[in-house]
């Protein structure tokens, strides 16, 4: 994990998503593109982290922004204390769960109240929401008082291939 006494590392910005790791369409568009994109801009650095991981608390306290896709109750103490820091805790919510298709492979599980309730949760204590469409943003801003942004999942213009990343994967 990086630290602040670490001078190896050179960034001027520590973005943390906590998602899951997945190689469909969220994992690809929502989750781990960005996160590439964003850590390939010069002082960046992204780290994508499982809700379960043993490194997540001391990186939750450390980042200057934290992307929350998926809410776990314990964190709203450390939530407060990032607020009260200026440092900003994004909610990630990229689908209208209070209308889930069910052909959805995620209907079964979003039909547990303890879950919706976890997700309202998240809605109301993070500091921002962002999701995938402007529907969706106007739909999130009718249950809560925090800002909402669209992110698209599609490109208007598609931008030139990069060239293939050499050396180590880390």
């Amino acid at each position: 994990m990086p630290s602040a006494a670490d001078e190896s590392l050179d960034y001027d910005l520590l973005i943390v998503q906590v998602c899951e790791f997945l190689d469909n369409g969220d994992g690809i568009h929502r989750f781990h593109g960005p996160s590439q994109a964003l850590a390939e801009l010069p002082g960046v650095c992204v780290i994508d982290i499982d809700l379960t991981h043993r490194l997540l608390l001391p990186l939750v306290r450390q980042c200057d922004v934290l992307i929350l896709a998926g809410f776990d109750p314990d964190l709203a103490p450390l939530l407060e204390l990032r607020r009260q820091q200026g440092r900003i805790t994004v909610f990630e919510a990229n689908d209208f769960y209070d209308d889930v298709h069910p052909w959805n492979p995620l209907a079964t599980r979003w039909y547990d109240r303890a879950i919706q309730t976890t997700f309202r949760q998240g809605l109301e204590q993070c500091d921002a929401v962002q999701t995938s469409m402007p529907e969706l943003a106007r739909r999130w801003r009718l249950k809560t008082p925090r800002p909402v942004r669209a992110f698209p999942n599609q490109l208007i213009d598609i931008p030139p291939v990069r060239p293939a990343r050499t050396g180590p994967l880390t």
